[in-house]
């Protein structure tokens, strides 16, 4: 069987690289037998700090907007892990993804906004809870066979 894809989408400006990165490591630990894991700060050299907009230069945020957006396109499904619905990233890439219609899973609050709300096929609480989700045989079979037909039914 091929291996899914699973894109890991969350805030990453206002996080250090640890906050950013420690629920994407376990994600990608814990869906390993089913998904190849799209980590936007798994090749991320660890920044010092906080991360803000005046840190990123011109050149690579360019890069990482097309490089997320690809592989968000190249999903099978996107992983929204937040605490706060404030990250443009992440809901450009949650936008992007309903556009191609690739399922949008998300732990975290209810997103304060209707659009938002529309967008996400289901919702927990806990990330263990999304993560535990994922990795039941019948989600797996059905997003094999969505691949295959690019689609999805809310």
């Amino acid at each position: 069987m091929e291996t899914l894809k699973a894109y890991l989408s969350g805030p990453i400006l206002g996080k250090t690289w640890t906050e950013a990165s420690i629920w994407r490591l376990q994600a990608e630990e814990e869906l390993k037998p089913y998904y190849e894991c799209l980590n936007p700060v798994g090749d991320e050299m660890p920044w010092p700090g906080v991360i803000t907009n005046d840190l990123i230069p011109a050149q690579h945020s360019v890069w990482t907007l097309r490089r997320d957006l690809d592989w968000v396109e190249r999903a099978d499904v996107v992983l929204v892990n937040t605490d706060r619905w404030t990250s443009v990233g992440t809901i450009i890439e949650m936008g992007w993804a309903f556009a191609l219609k690739i399922p949008i899973v998300v732990a975290g609050p209810q997103p304060d906004h209707h659009w938002l709300r529309q967008m996400v096929l289901v919702r927990f609480d806990e990330l263990r809870c999304a993560l535990r989700s994922l990795t039941e045989p019948v989600t797996v079979g059905y997003l094999t066979h969505a691949r295959k037909n690019r689609y999805f039914l809310k």
